[in-house]
């Protein structure tokens, strides 16, 4: 039945891949099919000293975009390029 309703011209068409999907698959590539999970990787929990050092990592940063950044609004106040918030 679906077969004579697509013959009559129902259901979805067939629609080409654009080339430069064809292009950038690789021939040998091996595509999981549908409905099958990935396998499980493992994850690997930090350590409360890893999280702080991470933390602390963030925080540095943090402090260094800051204070780039009011070094660069200080610099376009001096240079008239930006009015003082009030």
């Amino acid at each position: 039945m679906r077969g004579a309703y697509t013959l009559a011209g129902g259901g979805p068409k067939d629609v080409k891949a654009p080339d430069f999907v064809v292009e950038s698959r690789q021939p040998d590539a091996e595509y999981l099919p549908v409905g099958v999970a990935a396998p499980a990787r493992p994850i690997r929990a930090r350590t409360a000293e890893g999280t702080k050092d991470l933390e602390n990592d963030l925080m540095g940063a943090r402090g260094r975009n800051e204070a780039k950044g009011r070094a660069a609004e200080s610099a376009a106040r001096t240079t008239g390029q930006i009015q003082p918030a009030q």
